[in-house]
């Protein structure tokens, strides 16, 4: 925890962002006809969603990834953080269909509407859309980075003592 000038406490708010995306991106897949915990391919089969992954995992998948925090801010009653958020998507399909599709419906679950981080005594009051890349990894595998950037809001402000 860092102190700020205003004597708000901040609090490392990336693992309750973290859990939200995971979340969200597990409930994205409620339309998939094969597997309602799964985002969908080309194919409409249900696309693993994991924060971590053996070497023998079946593409393609979604993996949370990084979430790095671009700053503390804070006002005379709030405090927060923003942090950039990157979800990778990986594929094996010799074309750019699958990741495209795959990656399309990520973004759109990251930023439909706001992610809920009630439970964690936080609230993100903002989330832009930074970036997706495509970096081909091997001969074969191509991995889409997605990174999206949240304002998020401390609602349980500690004030020192």
């Amino acid at each position: 925890m860092s102190s700020n000038t205003s004597g708000n406490v901040h609090v490392d708010l990336s693992f309750p962002l973290q859990k939200a995306i995971y979340a969200r991106l597990l409930e994205g897949g409620a339309n998939s006809k094969t597997d309602p915990t799964r985002i969908s391919d080309t194919k409409n089969v249900g696309v693993l969603v994991c924060d971590h992954f053996a070497k023998n995992t079946q593409y393609p998948y979604i993996s949370v990834g990084d979430i790095d925090l671009g700053g503390n801010w804070n006002t005379k009653t709030d405090a927060g953080q923003e942090l950039i958020a990157e979800v990778n998507v990986y594929s094996k399909y010799s074309g750019m269909l699958e990741i495209s599709k795959i990656g399309g419906e990520v973004l759109f679950q990251l930023t439909r509407g706001r992610l809920d981080l009630s439970a964690d005594g936080a609230k993100v009051i903002h989330h832009e859309f930074e970036a997706a890349n495509n970096v081909r990894q091997d001969g074969e595998t191509v991995r889409r980075i997605i990174r999206v950037v949240f304002k998020v809001q401390n609602l349980t402000t500690i004030q020192p003592h």
